[in-house]
């Protein structure tokens, strides 16, 4: 009986035999032009990489779990937005039609976002 390395070997040749390989994207490919027209995104890694968040509405926007304090880069279109991170007086604002890694004294600390929405 053929070991498993083996049969996997063989239907990876076969795949790529059959020009049947897909390669997906993976967070290192992200980038600032993936963030979907009209939205904020929020990425975990400086210059639009890694995991993204789309903010999906106007006003006030909890950072979800998972991105919570970790955020280092962001996108706006037609919006502005503000960054709470935990400093008084020092919540950034991000201007509309912005891609901008976060200086180091705001990145991976927000924890809330809000929309400005005309």
């Amino acid at each position: 009986m053929p070991s498993l390395s083996r049969i996997r070997a063989a239907v990876t040749t076969a795949a790529l035999a059959l020009g049947m390989v897909v390669i997906p994207q993976t967070p290192a490919h992200a980038a600032y032009s993936d963030c979907p027209y009209g939205k904020v995104c929020l990425w975990e890694w400086p210059n639009g990489g890694g995991a993204r968040w789309d903010v999906p509405h106007c006003l006030e926007n909890d950072v979800p779990s998972w991105l919570r304090n970790k955020t280092s880069s962001v996108r706006t279109h037609a919006n502005k937005v503000t960054l709470y991170v935990g400093l008084p007086g020092d919540d950034p604002v991000i201007g509309q039609w912005t891609s901008t890694n976060l200086s180091p004294q705001h990145e991976d600390r927000t924890y809330k976002v809000w929309v400005w929405c005309d």
